[in-house]
């Protein structure tokens, strides 16, 4: 693997076209990404493009189907509809921005254009699109590898579940958008040192704050402790640096909140107001979510007492650990309710070949590389955690586990290119370029 850690953007006087690499300094995945690099996302965001406008173009023809195959497509269509209305009478509510962003911006996309509901599946396929190429910039700023660049980006760009649903008016393709580009920011803020990250980051805040603002202060969160560490070195000596800095940041917030009167060990919340965002952290209100999703085919548990927190750590502990299979897997072969969750089985049979070079990944990515793989490893851990303790409904999983699907992949590529087996590698090898010992 490659140890340069320098952005081959401003290279472009220093690389040479030709001749003795070594005595050049530089790995050819780095001369490759100068040349090619550009043409490689181009590859990948309009092979995205062209699968994600296939799938709308099947979305109008089967258009009748529509509300059984997506429900949630008509809903969105019915609220931007009723949204239009009260733009037209003044009477629209603009704090509705925050959190429920989506809706608003249907609505306002009706009132200007009239109620199309392609346009917003267009800018979804778009932002789609992009999102797969920023997957692959990301995949070569961690792996330096272009095999595991190219092979991330397309399997980004050509992923059923992310072709499905970021093909339809759902508020998914922006999710993922915004998480990939904050992730984005954070590793051209620390790899090649560019202070155009900031604005990736501060973008996909802000969308993030429109869509899932629970979401905010847990990425922010991820940022600051990605960003304060300075140069983390490898193995357990980096965990132990990560794990101070972090407990530092953690001693810090809290020492402010008191200052400023904000009481974190306590939570209060008044039900009479319409929008709290402190709610999603009460212990009752988890409860009473969970229980709401545990319904339909896609359940998963038989009675709604039995997905319940605060029975026991054991249970707990049991119940985050079905979350987290769920997230990861999506269905439980051994009782398959429906025909619709068939079409998840290739997804599992993925997640289950590849789990081992995810925990590769992870593992010899930190000893190599924890600077790179760190908001990775963050991101990626911060959505498990957050939808398995929340999420009783193998439906609403499969949806959500796309946020943390462009980690997740980058994850699992580079584990292959660092394990160096099976057949994910006999696949990736023959893109990967000739090493200078």
């Amino acid at each position: 693997m490659a140890t340069s850690t320098i952005d081959p953007g401003p290279l472009a006087s220093s690389l040479p076209v030709s001749g003795d690499v070594a005595r050049a300094g530089v790995s050819p995945d780095t001369i490759w990404w100068h040349y090619h690099g550009r043409d490689a996302q181009r590859n990948v965001f309009f092979t995205a493009l062209g699968l994600r406008l296939l799938v709308v173009l099947a979305t109008i023809a089967f258009s009748d189907q529509l509300g059984s195959l997506s429900r949630d497509s008509i809903q969105y269509d019915v609220r931007g509809r009723d949204i239009a209305d009260q733009y037209l009478t003044g009477t629209n509510n603009w704090a509705l921005w925050i959190d429920h962003g989506w809706f608003q911006f249907i609505g306002l996309v009706y009132f200007l254009f009239g109620p199309f509901l392609i346009l917003i599946q267009l800018l979804n396929v778009f932002m789609s699109a992009l999102s797969a190429a920023m997957v692959c910039r990301i995949a070569y700023l961690v792996t330096e590898n272009r095999a595991a660049t190219l092979l991330s980006g397309f399997a980004m760009a050509l992923f059923p579940s992310i072709a499905w649903y970021c093909s339809l008016p759902l508020k998914d393709a922006a999710g993922i958008f915004a998480l990939t580009a904050i992730c984005l920011g954070i590793l051209l803020l620390s790899v090649p040192r560019n202070r155009q990250g900031w604005y990736w980051i501060a973008g996909g805040l802000l969308l993030l704050m429109c869509l899932r603002v629970y979401l905010v202060p847990i990425c922010a969160g991820c940022v600051a402790l990605c960003l304060l560490p300075g140069r983390l070195p490898g193995g357990f000596r980096g965990v132990l640096k990560w794990g101070c800095v972090a407990l530092g940041f953690a001693v810090v917030v809290y020492m402010v909140a008191s200052v400023a009167g904000v009481d974190l060990t306590r939570i209060v919340i008044d039900y009479n107001q319409e929008d709290q965002t402190a709610r999603y952290f009460d212990l009752s209100y988890i409860n009473n979510v969970r229980d709401g999703m545990n319904s339909g085919s896609g359940r998963m548990y038989t009675y709604d007492h039995e997905s319940q927190y605060g029975h026991g750590i054991l249970n707990d502990i049991r119940l985050f650990g079905t979350g987290v299979f769920f997230f990861i897997f999506s269905i439980d072969i051994f009782n398959i309710g429906q025909a619709r969750q068939l079409a998840a089985l290739p997804e599992f049979l993925f997640f289950a070949c590849c789990l081992p070079y995810l925990l590769v990944g992870v593992v010899k990515g930190w000893n190599r590389s924890p600077q790179r793989v760190l908001p990775l490893i963050l991101f990626g851990l911060a959505l498990i955690v957050v939808y398995s303790s929340m999420t009783t409904n193998m439906g609403a999983m499969y949806r959500w586990r796309m946020q943390a699907l462009p980690f997740l992949i980058v994850l699992i590529t580079y584990g292959a290119i660092l394990w160096r087996k099976g057949p994910l590698y006999a696949v990736m090898a023959p893109y990967e370029l000739k090493r200078n010992r």
